[in-house]
C-alpha cells in the first residue's frame, strides 16, 4: 500500500497542471496558429514545442503520453491496469498485421513497441497463425476470422475490438475477485464503457444496414446493459432503435449525441458525449486515496486533454471558426 501511496500522491500532485475548460476556450479563441503556439508556451506542453513546428503536434503529443505512461508503468506496484491500457497497442498491432496478411502485403513498419508484446512477436503470431500464444478471448476472434473465409477490414475491426473489450473485463473481474477494494469500482467503470461502445456500435450497424446475424459480431458482452438487450432490438429500424436507446439508462446523459445521430446518422457528437461522460465518471475515483483507480483517472484525463489540444490545433491549421472548434472540444469539469 505504501508503494501505491507514493504513485498516487505523485499523480494527484501533477493534476494541478491539468488544463481546464477555460484554458481550452482561451486556446480556441487565439487569432491564428502563431498566437496558439505562443499561448501553449504557458502550459506544461510549452517546452515540447521548442524548436518544433506546430504541425508536428501529433508525434509530440503521442510521445508525451508514452513517456508519462512508461513512468507510471515503472512505478506501479501492480501492472494489471497499465497492461489493460497497453493492450490497446497490442490490438492495433494485431489488426495492422492481420489486414496486411489479408491483402497479401508486407508487415507494416508502423507497428508500435509500447504494448505488452513486441511488434516482432505479434507479426510472427499473425504470419504463422500461432493463435494459442494470444489470450484465449483474442485468439478465438482470430480463429473465427481465419476460418470464416469472408474477412473484410470492417469485420476484422469489429471482431478484434470486441475481443479486446471482453478480455479487459476478464482481467478486471479476476483482479476484483482478489482485491475488491482496489478493483471493484474500476470494473463497474469499464462495464459502463462497454455499454457506451455498444450504443455507438448499434447505431453504426443501423447506418451500415447490417443484418441481425452481423450485429451479433459487434455487440460486446459484460456491460451493465445485457447482450440480450441489444440483440432483442437488433431487428428494429433506425427510428425505433433511437427511441429504445433514449429510454435506456444512458438516454439522458447521451441525449444530444443520440438526437444528432437521429438527424445526421453521424456519431461525432455521441463520441464527444461518451468521452465526457466517462471522464465525469472518473470523478468517483477521487474517493480512492491511492490505488489503480488513481492511474485510471490520470490516464483518462490525459487522453482527453491531448485529444482536445489536437482538435484545437487541427482547427487552427485548417482555418476553422472558433465556434466550430469549441463545439468539438470535450468538457473536462475537473
Amino acid at each position: 500500500m505504501d508503494s501505491w501511496g507514493y504513485l498516487s500522491g505523485l499523480l494527484r500532485a501533477e493534476k494541478v497542471h491539468t488544463l481546464t475548460d477555460n484554458d481550452y476556450v482561451a486556446l480556441a479563441e487565439t487569432v491564428d496558429v502563431e498566437a496558439l503556439a505562443k499561448s501553449l508556451e504557458d502550459t506544461v506542453y510549452g517546452t515540447l514545442f521548442q524548436g518544433r513546428s506546430l504541425k508536428e503536434f501529433s508525434d509530440i503529443f503521442d510521445n508525451f503520453y508514452e513517456e508519462k505512461f512508461q513512468k507510471i508503468k515503472e512505478i506501479t506496484p501492480c501492472p494489471i491496469l497499465t497492461n489493460i491500457h497497453a493492450l490497446k497497442v497490442d490490438l492495433n498491432n494485431i489488426k495492422l498485421c492481420y489486414k496486411a496478411k489479408l491483402s497479401q502485403k508486407e508487415t507494416p513498419e508502423s507497428l508500435s513497441e509500447e504494448g505488452t508484446m513486441s511488434s516482432e512477436k505479434i507479426a510472427s503470431i499473425v504470419e504463422h497463425e500461432l493463435w494459442n500464444e494470444l489470450p484465449r478471448t483474442i485468439a478465438e476472434s482470430l480463429i473465427t476470422l481465419s476460418e470464416s473465409g469472408k474477412d473484410s477490414a470492417r469485420r476484422v475491426d469489429f471482431l478484434i475490438d470486441r475481443a479486446f473489450y471482453a478480455y479487459r473485463l476478464e482481467l478486471l473481474e479476476a483482479a476484483a475477485s482478489y482485491e475488491p477494494e482496489l478493483y471493484k469500482d474500476l470494473l463497474s467503470f469499464y462495464r459502463k464503457e462497454v455499454d457506451c461502445e455498444n450504443i455507438k456500435n448499434i447505431f453504426r450497424a443501423k447506418k451500415m444496414g447490417l443484418e441481425k446475424e452481423q450485429i451479433t459480431e459487434i455487440i460486446i458482452t459484460g456491460g451493465w446493459m445485457s447482450y440480450d438487450f441489444f440483440m432483442d432490438h437488433a431487428h428494429l429500424g433506425e427510428e425505433d432503435i433511437v427511441d429504445v436507446i433514449r429510454d435506456s439508462a444512458y438516454g439522458e446523459v447521451l441525449n444530444a449525441g443520440i438526437s444528432y445521430w437521429a438527424t445526421t446518422r453521424s456519431c461525432t457528437v455521441l463520441e464527444k458525449q461518451i468521452d465526457e461522460y466517462l471522464l465525469d465518471q472518473t470523478s468517483n475515483f477521487l474517493y480512492h486515496s491511492s490505488g489503480p483507480a488513481v492511474i485510471e483517472e490520470t490516464l483518462r484525463l490525459l487522453d482527453v486533454e491531448i485529444k482536445n489540444l489536437k482538435l484545437i490545433i487541427i482547427g487552427k491549421l485548417n482555418n476553422m471558426s472558433t465556434e466550430e472548434i469549441k463545439e468539438r472540444v470535450r468538457n473536462v469539469r475537473i
